[in-house]
């Protein structure tokens, strides 16, 4: 298979630059509307397609730049033509099909997500299996070796190693499959090498910025900023740094992969970066390490110097202290599974600083129980439920 043959490039151009492709984002059904509004604005239409996808349309490179610019999506997948199937062979003969020389690399190892529903087939081992050899096969008949499903994945160094997902569901007998284009989750951007303990993840990050809608017209204040993930994607926000440009994709290492239209998405995000804009973010933290920790990961965002960072407790630093007269503050403080006494009293001192010198401003705090509101005397303007590590945790957003 030589990827350079005119015979190989003309099926490219048929196959994938040619065509208008249906792309999948997915993202967590709790802001799923925040990421609809991103696809909007980014210019594209889109439906439901499930609880934790929306669908939109476009060339291979729009399936570039929303990988790219998403900041609050988990994944962005492409979808292959669909067609019906009654059974096992009739799905493997129209698999086989699929011009997989083109879409997947046979190097990296795949894992294969099956769903039926109302058909002829109804085993879902069957199909992920039955699609498996139409996938081998047709590698084999190429001349190529498919190294085949994955044994022992680390997801962690998905960023260095990353593996080739696959869903595919046969509805009411109609096979459909989508292939994953971005190989480590999408909050995974790529800055931050060491996350700490219980960090927010970035997508998350994202979606609390927009709740508190935040643009970088205001100062932010992170006053518990532990690895400073809410000050470093409040910074590339506000410099209008796509939260992708850091970071690899599984798309670079496909054999259709157009480097050009990847080179041009770059060059014009480059184009659009605000890197100018005076901005003023604040991150505290008591502990030096963490100090370290977050300033490494916004060096690595390219951020660092955009961010006055300080050490000291939150209770023992105002915002007088910078002169600064209102913004958002942005409280994640450290809790555990259980609400304990300590925990109980940290949020009531909590509550009691940010009266007293925060009027004016626009306040998020994180709780994880909403009965912890019943120690404020104010009640929030929203309240929203968000999954976080496997536990819930509310949002609150408070206007002093």
């Amino acid at each position: 298979m030589d990827r350079s043959s005119k015979a190989f490039i003309r099926r490219v151009k048929k196959h994938i630059r040619a065509r208008v492709h249906r792309i999948d984002v997915l993202v967590t059904p709790h802001w799923k509307e925040l990421c609809r509004r991103e696809l909007v604005d980014l210019g594209f239409e889109c439906e439901d397609a499930g609880p934790s996808v929306l669908r939109t349309q476009g060339r291979i490179w729009d399936a570039y730049r929303l990988c790219l610019r998403l900041r609050t999506a988990s994944r962005v997948g492409i979808c292959i033509p669909g067609f019906k199937c009654f059974h096992a062979d009739g799905l493997y003969m129209k698999a086989r099909e699929i011009p997989w020389e083109l879409w997947i690399n046979p190097e990296i190892p795949v894992h294969y997500y099956s769903n039926v529903e109302r058909s002829k087939i109804r085993h879902e081992g069957l199909v992920r299996d039955t699609l498996h050899a139409a996938i081998a096969d047709r590698f084999r008949s190429c001349g190529v070796v498919f190294c085949g499903e994955e044994e022992a994945f680390d997801e962690s160094r998905e960023l260095e190693k990353p593996r080739q997902r696959i869903w595919i569901s046969v509805i009411r007998n109609l096979c459909s499959v989508r292939l994953d284009m971005t190989g480590a989750h999408l909050h995974q951007r790529g800055y931050r090498l060491y996350p700490g303990p219980a960090p927010l993840r970035e997508t998350l990050a994202a979606v609390l910025l927009e709740l508190a809608e935040w643009n970088g017209d205001m100062p932010l204040v992170d006053g518990m900023t532990g690895s400073g993930t809410v000050a470093v994607e409040a910074a590339l926000k506000a410099l209008k740094i796509p939260p992708g440009f850091f970071r690899s994709f599984l798309f670079e290492l496909w054999p259709s992969f157009q480097e050009g239209f990847w080179k041009h998405e770059k060059r014009v995000a480059q184009a659009e970066m605000a890197l100018n804009r005076d901005i003023r973010i604040v991150a505290i933290d008591r502990s030096s390490g963490y100090i370290r920790l977050a300033k490494e990961n916004a060096r690595r965002a390219g951020v660092e110097d955009r961010i006055t960072w300080i050490r000291t407790d939150f209770f023992g630093w105002t915002p007088q202290n910078e002169g600064l007269e209102k913004g958002l503050l942005f409280l994640n403080p450290p809790y555990g599974k259980r609400i304990t006494t300590a925990v109980t009293e940290m949020y009531r001192k909590i509550f009691a600083h940010i009266d007293k010198y925060y009027r004016g401003w626009r306040v998020m705090i994180i709780l994880p129980d909403k009965n912890l509101l019943s120690l404020y005397n104010r009640s929030p303007v929203t309240l929203t439920r968000l999954p976080h590590g496997g536990l819930w945790i509310y949002a609150g957003l408070f206007e002093l």
